[in-house]
């Protein structure tokens, strides 16, 4: 990728428009998600979009790896405490994706 289509993935034309650009592009993929969560194909195809933004932002500027995201998932066995939880989890998992400061966060807590 070079750096004239990274800045038309990002939709700017100077390296000091650059960081902006990525974060209202962040804003927008989060929006999806904490209005009403997408159907699965529309997952997929704003996962695909974030990977491109993603790698669009990092030709200015390098990712470092950061810590594993924790795992969400939990069995169930009984309804009335899978409602509980999963009402929990969900503000979790919407707290998390608000709190996404990095593409590569946002997509992994998508996933």
């Amino acid at each position: 990728m070079t750096k004239q289509e990274a800045f038309q993935i990002l939709k700017c034309e100077y390296l000091d428009e650059v960081q902006d650009s990525y974060e209202d592009a962040l804003f927008e993929f989060k929006s999806k998600f904490l209005q009403q969560i997408p159907p699965l194909k529309l997952i997929e195809a704003i996962k695909k979009k974030i990977i491109r933004v993603n790698k669009a932002y990092e030709l200015f500027y390098p990712h470092f790896e950061k810590d594993e995201i924790e795992n969400l998932k939990n069995e169930v066995n009984d309804l009335s405490p899978f409602l509980e939880n999963h009402q929990f989890r969900l503000s979790q998992l919407r707290l998390a994706i608000t709190n996404s400061i990095e593409g590569w966060d946002l997509l992994n807590w998508i996933t």
